[in-house]
């Protein structure tokens, strides 16, 4: 994982902006597993929300995310494009691929703050109460959500999301939900209880999924496709819709949840307009032309080669990069330790030096990334220097079963960059020979 930048191009019109992009680059990842130790100690008390992996950094009346424009334009349309389209609208099913415009209609149990790591605030759900082996976690609804024709979001509408998903959904979804049991405590109130200690998998999924209404589907076949305009919960609803045309969706005005912390100052459009095109040069001329405010890029190469012109010389296009904070995304080659030759650690090594990290940056992607960094990136969870006392200590009665140099702070990438190429081959010849 490398320290990513965001990117974005705009028509210099003037809309306000909040948008971003992640360029990737892959890594060669030595993967673990390992459970999390408990994030809380357990209270019968409700809290606003929970962390997996370290301790909530925001109070219950926390006003905003530190992220977001506390005073924001609003109004107007952003207009998008796209060439990713879509045979339903219905988010539950697969096969099948929705609109990626839809996760703005339909709200989630909870919302996860972009500046902390693995930790997650109430949105349709007003406490929840998570067990210290995470076997267990009880939702409970805000009195005043409300689906966008005025009928009460309740625990059996969050029932009814799992249940589908774990017989229509993604096989990760299904997998996933399998072994859960989903309990309706009452008419705010749901309990999700995992088979064993330590299964928090289910946990963000059930967190950050879009919950739908009971009541709209009942009298639909959820086995099929279908393109009728969805019923949500979110600051947007759909205003118009083309099958893989356009989809155009208008600010709810009424918006039952604008004045809470995770999401005041957020929603600021009053109307978000997506375009279908067939293509990518298609998409990126509209840019360029005008026809749309902005684009998000991920591609290095089109980055780097396929904006220039008139537009970009004269201002009206801006091109902007991010320094991403987070960390980024994972792209990754996960070695399978269990499986010859790469349960040799040797092997493992000489890839690594093999593999000309500076070249394929400069070359392939137009020197648009930097060289990565720890699994964690810049996050709370990234190891830093060498291990503590305290670490060396958890880890001492296993000292001789640990490779040599593991508990030292380990060479920067930019250090080992510096090795001449021949250098790097030579040791992984020897490694390779050594390794028979």
């Amino acid at each position: 994982m490398g320290d990513v930048h965001r990117m974005s191009l705009c028509r210099a019109s003037g809309l306000p902006l909040a948008v971003l992009a992640f360029l990737l680059l892959c890594a060669q990842v030595v993967a673990s597993r390992a459970e999390p130790a408990p994030s809380e100690p357990w209270t019968s008390e409700p809290r606003h929300g929970f962390a997996l992996h370290s301790r909530l950094e925001r109070s219950p009346d926390f006003e905003r995310f530190d992220y977001v424009n506390p005073d924001p334009v609003v109004g107007g349309t952003l207009r998008q494009g796209s060439t990713i389209t879509f045979n339903t609208t219905n988010r539950m099913r697969f096969p099948g691929k929705a609109p990626n415009e839809l996760e703005f209609v339909h709200d989630t149990l909870m919302v996860r703050a972009l500046d902390e790591a693995a930790s997650f605030y109430g949105l349709l759900a007003e406490s929840v109460e998570v067990a210290p082996d995470y076997a267990t976690a009880r939702f409970t609804l805000r009195a005043e959500a409300r689906w966008h024709d005025g009928t009460p979001v309740t625990a059996e509408d969050v029932a009814f999301t799992f249940e589908t998903l774990r017989q229509h959904g993604l096989p990760l979804y299904r997998t996933t939900l399998e072994p859960v049991e989903i309990t309706v405590e009452g008419p705010r109130t749901i309990r999700f209880t995992a088979p064993g200690a330590g299964d928090w998998r289910y946990l963000e999924l059930v967190a950050t999924f879009p919950i739908h209404p009971a009541h709209f589907w009942r009298d639909r076949d959820l086995s099929r496709s279908t393109l009728d305009v969805p019923l949500g919960s979110g600051p947007y609803r759909v205003a118009e819709f083309e099958p893989n045309r356009r989809v155009v969706l208008e600010r709810v005005e009424d918006y039952w949840g604008r004045d809470l912390p995770v999401t005041r100052g957020l929603w600021n459009f009053d109307r978000l307009e997506t375009l279908y095109f067939r293509d990518q040069t298609v998409l990126i001329e509209a840019v360029k032309s005008g026809y749309l405010d902005i684009k998000r890029e991920i591609n290095a190469g089109y980055w780097a080669k396929l904006y220039d012109g008139p537009a970009l010389a004269e201002g009206r296009l801006v091109k902007s990069t991010f320094p991403d904070r987070q960390g980024g995304r994972l792209a990754a080659l996960v070695f399978n330790l269990r499986r010859p030759p790469l349960d040799d650690p040797r092997i493992r090594e000489a890839l690594t030096l093999a593999f000309d990290g500076a070249w394929t940056r400069e070359t392939l992607f137009n020197g648009l990334y930097e060289a990565p960094g720890p699994l964690y990136g810049p996050t709370a969870l990234s190891a830093e220097g060498s291990a503590s006392p305290a670490e060396r200590a958890l880890l001492a009665p296993f000292l001789d079963d640990l490779p040599a140099g593991l508990l030292e702070a380990p060479n920067p990438p930019e250090e080992r960059a510096t090795l001449d190429r021949r250098t790097r081959l030579r040791r992984a010849d020897t490694l390779l020979r050594d390794a028979g």
